[in-house]
């Protein structure tokens, strides 16, 4: 059998395939090409470097900053979660020294006086 279309076709429509963006149908329509061919191209070979294939340098760095900024946000909701479980304890305090104090009041005034 053999070969209709050359190895570095192949290896574009490899290089240009991104799940979702540039999926098997936008690119059998690019190349005029049946879009179980380009499956087939993309799923015979295995590629260990999905990743690179799959982001160029510019979505390598946005994700680089979105990981980073993702880090921060998350700390920062860990804080603000501490933050307002120490308050509402702080407060949890107050409204029971204050009961405690109401007590305390409620009970000297029905003390009778010697």
């Amino acid at each position: 059998m053999t070969r209709k279309f050359p190895f570095e076709l192949e290896e574009q429509i490899r290089k240009e395939y991104k799940p979702g963006i540039n999926g098997y149908k936008k690119l059998s329509k690019k190349y005029g090409l049946r879009r179980d061919l380009v499956r087939l191209w993309i799923l015979k070979k295995p590629n260990t470097q999905y990743q690179e294939i799959l982001l160029n340098k510019e979505e390598k760095d946005e994700l680089k900053r979105l990981k980073k900024e993702l880090k921060y946000l998350r700390d920062a909701n860990m804080y603000w979660k501490n933050y307002a479980e120490l308050l509402q304890q702080d407060i949890s305090e107050s409204k029971k020294k204050d009961e405690k104090s109401k007590l305390s009041k409620n009970q000297k005034k029905m003390e009778p006086e010697s």
